[in-house]
């Protein structure tokens, strides 16, 4: 089972990201807007969390798309994730959490929002403190 951060990005043009990648590495958010072809990515506010995937911080998770009708977001899959037995994400509230095949996973943000981007994200992992 392989546990996943769901980061919620607001990039320079005012595109929201969410990208899903491992639980366990910190990233470089220079290298990490790089990779996904944004511009100066930062951190969306709550409020925009909020309307638009309809959780609380911390509760962020891709099953959120589901409440994303305008699709406003892109969706990024870190895509060795796809290899894990099983992905744990909350769903929807942070006080649970349940393990889903990645199959099951991707075919439910495909159906409600549209494909995410499956990249290979570890070049934006770093080991020395959570995200710059």
């Amino acid at each position: 089972f392989r546990s996943v951060k769901n980061l919620f990005f607001k990039d320079a043009g005012r595109q929201l990201w969410l990208v899903v990648v491992p639980g366990d590495p910190m990233m470089d958010i220079k290298a990490l807007a790089g990779l996904i072809g944004a511009r100066r990515l930062s951190f969306a506010s709550a409020e925009t969390l909020g309307e638009v995937l309809g959780v609380q911080p911390g509760a962020v998770t891709p099953l959120a798309v589901l409440n994303d009708t305008a699709r406003q977001v892109r969706t990024v899959l870190h895509a060795p994730l796809m290899q894990a037995s099983a992905v744990l994400v909350h769903p929807l509230v942070n006080t649970a959490t349940v393990a889903l095949p990645p199959a099951e996973l991707w075919r439910f943000m495909t159906e409600r929002h549209g494909a995410p981007a499956l990249i290979d994200l570890t070049s934006a992992f770093r080991g020395d403190g959570y995200a710059a």
